[in-house]
Parts: C-alpha cells; structure tokens; sequence
C-alpha cells in the first residue's frame, strides 16, 4: 500500500496526459444541444468509486456547468428518476464490479448513454460501455484501492475541464502530479508522528465540505480498511446536528480545510470541537493547517488532499501490526450482487 501511495505521481501523470486526450472524445455526448435534450448525468460505483462518484459531479458541475448526480451503484437500479437518453458515467477500477455491472445493464436497458471510468481495458464494464475512458494506474496489488482512487478522480477532473474549454483549468490539472509529489515528501514525517497519536484510537471523525466530503468518505473508508479503525465521515456543518455529542476528551477530528472563504465555518467548528476536548487535525492548502498542501483549484484539492490520508491509514495500520495490503474479510473485486 505505501509503495503505491508513493507511486501517484507518476501514475497521475501518466493518467492525466492519456484521459485529456480521450475526454476530447466524448464531447459530442455532452453538447449543449444533447444536455438540454437528455437533461441528466448520472455518476454511479460502489465504494471507493462511489466516493470518485461524488467528487466528479462537483468537478463536472463547476468546470463544465453540468449539474449532474452521483448514485451508488447498488441503489441505483431502484432510481427512478432515470430514463432513454440519460448519460450514466459507470465507475469501476477492475471494471468487475458486480452491482456496477449490474446498474450498468439495467441503464443500457433502459436506452442510458453509458460511459465507463476504469483501469482495466479488458474488464467487463470496457466491454459492454459504449465509450471508455482508461486510467494508467497500472496494477495495483493492495486491497485498499490508493492509485486507482486518485487515477479515476483524475479521469474524471479530465472530463469536467475538457468540457468546460478553460485552458487555465487544464493548466491546473496537468500540474496535480507535481502536487502530489511535494505532498507525499512533505506530509510523510508528520503523518507518522500523527499516527503514534492516532494508533490508540479507537474511533476517529472526518470532516470535509464540497468536493472533500468525498475526501472524508474516502479516508474514512481507508482507516476501516487497512488500519481496522472506526471512522465516520461528515459534511462539516452537519456534524453539528447530532453527532458532536459523541465528542469527548481526546476524541480525534479530522478536518479537510481550504482556504475557500465558506471554510471558515468549519473552522468554528473546530475551535467548538477543541473547547470540547477535541485533538483536531487539519488537512489543507491554509498554511497554518498540521498538514499544508499547495493550493490549487478547489474542485482539483481531492486528489492531493486525500494523500496524506491514505498515508495515515497505511502508517497506523502498521504501528498496530496488520497488514494494510490485505484487510481481513475483504477481497480486491466484489464481483457479487
């Protein structure tokens, strides 16, 4: 898993030069003339590509003013809101996925226009989609998906700013790689001081608004995964609603923040939550953040900012003697329905 984290860089550039020039491809399913006649863009996965799901709408939306909506794939064969014409982007790393192919065939059924978002160009999602978008991020043997995660985000980024026909946006994406590098060589000694901290824990909360709602799913995804720690995710105002009363003495928080000016709510809420006794960790291109990323487009920030997670994640798993390549009771595909 952290051979993988660290390989990133390049895997995202490799993916980010290959998925500009095919997202170049499907513009025609996105014209303006198609949109106003289809009317919904559906992104559907399950798990880690779920949460891809939910980042990619953002992008999609402010990059390319497409509103569309993200859906698990196990639920959305019951949606009914679906109907001839749609555009349904299926996401899978193995492109085996067995409720992603599921939904897949239930749309195609349905007359959808589907697209696929994989890494596996002879998978079975390629095969049956009518256009494919491939990711390099070439084999990925741990079970935690990491590469793949940021690759697919990266594929999709790619069809939000190919759309949108801003160069300054590609310009921003193209630099996403270099990045992730300058993260994983300065986040990587705090992450491990953060993890003696953490490894004790027993539940941590994510916090993340936007686009990095989507980064707290992820990352709480990876602490279950790979490290065996209860980890819960929310949008961050909403962890006022409820769930702060869970907040005690040395409770971890962890909050994605940015320097976006409705941020600063969030960092109410984390002085309420520290006045609690809250230990709060802040992720982020703020420069006071415990760990500083550089700042990029606030719709881009899922790919660098979920890095130093999946570092935390490896690194704890570690610290308490398992094994974060291969988490009990889970396999690589889940090709059931």
């Amino acid at each position: 898993m952290l051979s993988e984290i660290r390989e990133q860089p390049e895997t995202l550039r490799k993916t980010i030069e290959s998925t500009l020039k095919q997202a170049e491809d499907i513009k025609p399913v996105f014209g303006e003339k198609a949109i106003r006649k289809l009317g919904s863009v559906f992104l559907i996965g399950c798990g880690t590509s779920y949460y891809a799901a939910i980042a990619g709408k953002h992008a999609i939306r402010a990059f390319a003013g497409i509103p569309s909506i993200a859906c698990p794939a196990s639920e959305f064969r019951d949606f009914e809101m679906r109907k001839k014409g749609d555009i349904v982007i299926a996401i899978s790393q193995s492109g085996e996925t067995g409720d992603v192919l599921t939904a897949v065939k239930q749309a195609l059924k349905d007359e959808c226009i589907v697209l696929a978002i994989t890494n596996e160009a002879k998978s079975t999602l390629a095969e049956i989609c009518e256009t494919t978008i491939l990711t390099k991020a070439g084999k990925e043997l741990a079970v935690p998906m990491t590469k793949t995660y940021t690759a697919l985000l990266a594929g999709l980024f790619s069809i939000g700013v190919t759309l949108g026909g801003k160069e300054h946006a590609v310009s921003e994406l193209q630099k996403i790689p270099e990045i992730v590098k300058e993260t994983i060589k300065t986040s990587e000694g705090k992450v491990r001081k953060i993890s003696d901290d953490l490894k004790s824990k027993e539940a941590v909360f994510l916090l993340g608004r936007g686009p990095n709602y989507a980064t707290a799913l992820e990352a709480s995804l990876k602490l279950k995964e790979a490290a065996i720690v209860h980890a819960e995710a929310f949008p961050s105002s909403e962890f006022r609603h409820g769930p702060k009363a869970l907040v005690e003495d040395g409770t971890p928080v962890i909050a994605l923040t940015t320097s976006a000016e409705y941020d600063q709510t969030t960092l109410r809420l984390l002085e309420d939550l520290k006045s609690m006794g809250a230990v709060t960790i802040t992720i982020g291109d703020r420069a006071v953040s415990t760990i500083s990323i550089q700042p990029t487009n606030y719709n881009l920030t899922p790919i660098p900012n979920i890095v130093p997670l999946q570092l935390l994640a490896a690194n704890i798993a570690i610290k308490k003697g398992i094994d974060p390549d291969n988490p009990r009771s889970l396999t690589k595909t889940t090709t059931t329905t």
